[in-house]
């Protein structure tokens, strides 16, 4: 339907204007962006995946309905009843240095990635993942240690798992792949200039055919700023930026001469609680966090009704849908009456982004847990300071986002289960384990609910974190941009993108 869409806006366009020109797309991203090698870069946020998503392809995609739709392999089946899955590649596609894509390269990503070795924090959200076998020139096997639902959602979104290099490219010490990255995307990499911009250019031909879009470039500026970003797209300095600014897109709104695109994911933004703390480690005083904090109140001040709370990790935009909660509401009295039962004056650190939305989210909070006596110290950081800290388990309360993901194995796994290197709460819950382990081998949706469900009412319970707002997306554009943009996972998809500049 996208792709259907995108081709009558080209349509129409060229039957007003004519053929449209080779044009140059501006985009004003949020952050600086980490690298492309999933070995050094560890953690991509939205804003290096919006950029890798133009150079790199998946395996697969997934539709509307979380079904397989062929990408780099034409197919993705289980076998050996369900503790593998073979794909068959495409072929006759090479990355943009020459390099062959076929089993063998598929092999090599992947086996970097399991390397003990290479310490990539990403073989945890592979838990179940022990090795992939070359079967032909253009078909590999997937070896997992017992059924796994999440797979094809994990090869399907764009991250470090999933988005393959060229081998050639990666074993080259003529330069750091890490800042030339070499994929099979429709674009190809052009320039890097640290903190300010980075340049992609359509390349001559891609797998997937001539493209139903006239940009050739695209340019990516770090616009750290919200109302910086809003400045840009407004003065035409760039095409589009994205956003969670609500003062930008309510202005966008009433000067009615932007294209606003917005999208609800899945998916959650979070406070992480360190339960090696010796405060947190109570669970009166998380609970206490929590009733102390009016989240209504907290997302209509900050994002004026363009996020809504969150009180589950899933949001709505995903397949599980829980219904009733059990996340603590609003109640300043038990708040209080639980840190009178703790008995000791609490104190503690919050580590939070240096960003307009981070300082903000961090002072409404403190004045919340001031107001039912709780001191609390913030401590702003950036982005890539926050998360080396978070990994390192230096924080007591820090922010996080539960990814907006098709599949919410990967990320329960990885920050819930007793087991994951990625648990940097410290959270050991035996219960939850076994509900995290079940649900990721069942492939019938509505049975996979009812366990997420229960880990819903175990997290609510037991509170290794408190919930900010759901996954919310806009981006404001201008009206000569054309196409759909995506948007799942936060990411602007460029591929289909044209420009009508009249």
């Amino acid at each position: 339907m996208a792709l259907l869409n995108t081709f009558f806006l080209l349509l129409f366009a060229l039957s007003v204007s004519g053929p449209l020109q080779a044009e140059t797309l501006k985009i004003g991203i949020e952050s600086e962006v980490k690298g492309f090698d999933p070995i050094k870069a560890n953690v991509m946020g939205v804003s290096t995946l919006t950029v890798a998503h133009a150079l790199f392809d998946t395996l697969i995609t997934l539709d509307d309905k979380g079904e397989i739709v062929p990408a780099l392999a034409t197919s993705l089946k289980p076998v050996d009843g369900g503790a593998a899955w073979v794909a068959t590649l495409r072929k006759d596609v090479s990355f943009h240095d020459g390099t062959p894509f076929n089993a063998e390269a598929v092999a090599f990503h992947f086996e970097r990635l399991l390397n003990p070795a290479n310490k990539c924090p990403c073989r945890g959200v592979l838990r179940k993942l022990k090795s992939v076998e070359v079967v032909s020139d253009y078909s590999v096997k997937f070896n997992l240690g017992g059924a796994w639902a999440a797979l094809p959602a994990l090869l399907a979104e764009p991250s470090v798992v999933s988005l393959i290099g060229s081998p050639a490219a990666i074993s080259s010490s003529e330069h750091d792949y890490n800042r030339h990255p070499v994929g099979t995307g429709p674009f190809g990499f052009k320039s890097w200039e640290a903190g300010h911009r980075i340049i992609v250019e359509r390349v001559n031909s891609h797998w997937s055919g001539i493209p139903a879009s006239n940009v050739d470039q695209v340019e990516y500026y770090v616009l750290p700023d919200q109302q910086t970003r809003f400045a840009a797209v407004r003065s035409g300095d760039v095409d589009l930026v994205w956003t969670l600014d609500a003062p930008s897109v309510f202005k966008a709104r009433k000067q009615g001469r932007f294209r606003i695109v917005e999208r609800t994911g899945a998916g959650a933004r979070l406070l992480l609680l360190n339960l090696k703390s010796e405060h947190l480690s109570d669970a009166r005083v998380r609970r206490a966090l929590a009733y102390a904090v009016d989240l209504d109140a907290y997302a209509q001040h900050l994002y004026k009704g363009l996020a809504p709370k969150a009180t589950d990790p899933f949001g709505n935009g995903g397949f599980i849908q829980c219904g009733d909660d059990a996340y603590p509401a609003f109640d300043p009295e038990k708040a209080r009456a639980l840190l009178k039962d703790y008995g000791k004056p609490v104190n503690l650190t919050f580590t939070h982004t240096a960003t307009p939305r981070g300082r903000k989210t961090a002072q409404i909070f403190q004045y919340y847990w001031g107001q039912a006596g709780i001191d609390v110290t913030l401590e702003p950081v950036s982005q890539g300071a926050l998360l080396s800290k978070m990994l390192k388990r230096d924080y007591e309360i820090g922010a996080w986002r539960f990814r907006d993901s098709r599949d919410p194995d990967a990320d329960l796994y990885a920050l819930f289960h007793s087991k994951s290197p990625f648990n940097v709460v410290s959270y050991n819950s035996p219960e939850l384990d076994d509900l995290i382990l079940q649900a990721g081998t069942v492939q019938d949706k509505e049975a996979r609910q009812k366990y997420y469900c229960q880990i819903a009412d175990k997290i609510a319970h037991d509170l290794p974190l408190l919930y900010l707002v759901q996954n919310s997306y806009y981006v404001i554009a201008s009206p000569e941009v054309l196409g759909d943009m995506g948007l799942l996972g936060g990411l602007i998809d460029v591929r289909n993108l044209s420009l009508d500049k009249k």
